[in-house]
């Protein structure tokens, strides 16, 4: 009898454990998302004003952010509602697009809505008696 009750706790310590261990990846992947695309907006927002569109460098930065989130994306899915998680790519996606074309206001804006995504994705990643049940 006091083994099932050992097998039972440690069952429940190890699914506890993993409980933390993916809201804390999940936290600090939309964490570093979201502090890499304040930075993106901040940067297409002072090229907006700009006369000399260097859009190069921004570009980079988007495709950076770009393979930050793919590689995290698909870990990500394992956890939590993959349409949520696919819409956030698809807004990089346009980013990088309106880049290349040199369209700073429609990037600047799709990088706003990015970046309200991502917020959203954080209140449904928060560990609360409602994403429990």
């Amino acid at each position: 009898m006091s083994k099932k009750i050992y097998i039972i706790a440690v069952l429940i310590i190890i699914l506890i454990g993993f409980s933390i261990f993916e809201v804390n990846y999940a936290k600090n992947t939309i964490t570093n998302l979201q502090s890499e695309l304040v930075e993106l907006k901040s940067a297409i927002g002072t090229q907006i004003d700009d006369d000399n569109i260097n859009t190069e460098s921004i570009s980079l930065q988007a495709e950076e952010s770009q393979a930050y989130w793919n590689q995290r994306e698909s870990i990500l899915c394992l956890i939590f509602n993959h349409n949520d998680m696919k819409e956030i790519g698809k807004e990089i996606t346009q980013i990088i697009s309106y880049l290349e074309q040199q369209d700073l206001q429609e990037a600047f804006v799709h990088t706003d809505l990015a970046i309200q995504q991502v917020t959203t994705l954080t209140h449904l990643i928060q560990f609360n008696i409602q994403n429990i049940l």
